[in-house]
């Protein structure tokens, strides 16, 4: 093919190989503008509707121009009979090939990537056309100096793309086409109403992958993801690792069985994201948030600076008053950094001043001043205390407030899981 000319574009080398053709890159003979050449291999040619779908990708992206799609230039057929495709040459990678390499992209990443793509949808769902087939392969990430991150995502090939018809909305009945992996259960089922919905679920899909590293549903065979996506509901996000709740009820919504219960638009995808960026609240990082746990007890910042403030008080009292020949022991449960705190169901007493209010009539014997313990059963045991020095003041104390333990957070793996992800094609 090295040196052929299609549709004004004359090849100049190959750039990959695939199960359906070849691509190479190309050169405009008069511009010299670069571009790509799909072109299909000569046994899947003789196949009408599969040389159709190939050219629907050309008709398709050409109807939306818009520049999260990948533009196609011209198609054909080469002096062979074989079908092609000229398209723009893009520098980069997909985002299957970004998931392979680093596992899981951080929240801001994903929901960059996400929003890029839903906007995209929204151009060609306006136009009627479902891709029906999104997946992190057929997605490009390009360096856009004109994009804040620096990187667009670009969506490939609308090969198996349905141009609905704008009275009805609805697709021939029977035709199972898609990945398994990202198949919305009413595309898994060849339902006869098929619309821009399923393209939300397939982003769901994807955005669930690039947060927790893995995709909601994995099994052994496409069959029983298949029937996954049509009767099982997705763990939630946040058990493979923490997550933005906000952003979690995002992609939870996007993965709704029925359509009706997801965004019912890439519009309204792409506002819910757009706000949930606006409210800084994203972690920039998929490690850097740490889960608050239901049954964690959160002080008021106020409260927390007076507890850390008592030693310093404590200390500042105790040199002052040895200055003077006077010694003054304080004692204090919330200084003690080795006794375990004491867990009371009942709500904890104000934090007492360090000197006995005047109304104190007696004082405890000191062999009856109980210290902190490690368990409710031990709250009654008394202590005993060798005799004081002489010139002691000993003041009543009483343990603060004791914090609750958070709760330790599980570290959950990834399910490790194969599945074939090659497109699947079930004939009417």
């Amino acid at each position: 093919m090295t040196g052929a000319v299609l549709g004004g574009y004359r090849i100049t080398g190959i750039l990959a190989t695939g199960g359906m053709g070849q691509v190479f890159r190309a050169e405009h003979e008069t511009l010299g503008k670069p571009a790509a050449v799909k072109v299909l291999r000569s046994q899947f040619t003789s196949d009408e509707d599969l040389v159709q779908r190939f050219f629907t990708e050309a008709k398709a992206a050409t109807a939306i121009r818009h520049p999260g799609i990948i533009e196609i230039y011209d198609f054909g057929f080469t002096a062979d009979g074989l079908a092609y495709l000229v398209m723009e040459l893009l520098d980069g990678e997909t985002l299957g090939a970004r998931l392979r390499d680093r596992g899981k992209l951080s929240e801001s990443e994903a929901m960059n990537f996400a929003r890029g793509i839903a906007t995209a949808l929204v151009a060609a769902h306006a136009k009627g056309i479902v891709h029906r087939d999104l997946k992190p392969d057929n997605v490009f990430l390009v360096r856009d100096p004109d994009v804040a991150t620096g990187e667009r995502p670009k969506v490939l090939d609308f090969g198996i793309a349905k141009l609905l018809d704008a009275a009805s909305n609805q697709t021939q009945t029977g035709a199972l086409i898609g990945t398994p992996r990202y198949m919305a259960p009413e595309q898994a089922r060849a339902a006869r109403a098929i619309d821009h919905r399923a393209d939300l679920y397939s982003l769901g899909c994807m955005l669930y992958e690039m947060i927790a590293g893995r995709a909601p549903f994995l099994a052994e065979g496409s069959g029983e993801v298949i029937a996954m996506h049509m009767f099982t509901e997705p763990e939630l996000l946040s058990t493979h690792g923490p997550v933005t709740p906000d952003l979690e009820q995002i992609v939870m919504k996007l993965l709704a069985k029925e359509p009706d219960q997801r965004f019912q638009s890439a519009q309204q995808l792409v506002d819910a994201l757009t706000a949930l960026r606006g409210t800084g609240q994203v972690a920039p990082a998929f490690t850097s948030v740490a889960p608050i746990l239901p049954t964690e007890r959160i002080l008021p910042p106020r409260d927390d600076r007076k507890r850390s403030m008592m030693p310093i008080i404590a200390g500042a009292i105790t040199v002052a008053l040895a200055a003077v020949g006077v010694t003054m022991l304080v004692t204090h449960s919330s200084t003690a950094a080795t006794v375990a705190p004491v867990v009371i169901d009942a709500a904890p007493a104000a934090v007492p001043a360090l000197v006995p209010p005047p109304s104190a009539k007696q004082k405890p014997h000191r062999d009856e001043i109980k210290a902190p313990v490690s368990s409710p059963s031990e709250i009654k045991k008394p202590i005993k205390r060798p005799p004081p020095p002489p010139a002691v003041i000993k003041h009543e104390t009483t343990p603060g407030p004791a914090l609750h333990p958070g709760d330790e957070t599980k570290n959950h793996s990834p399910i490790e899981g194969s599945v074939d992800d090659k497109p699947v094609t079930k004939p009417e």
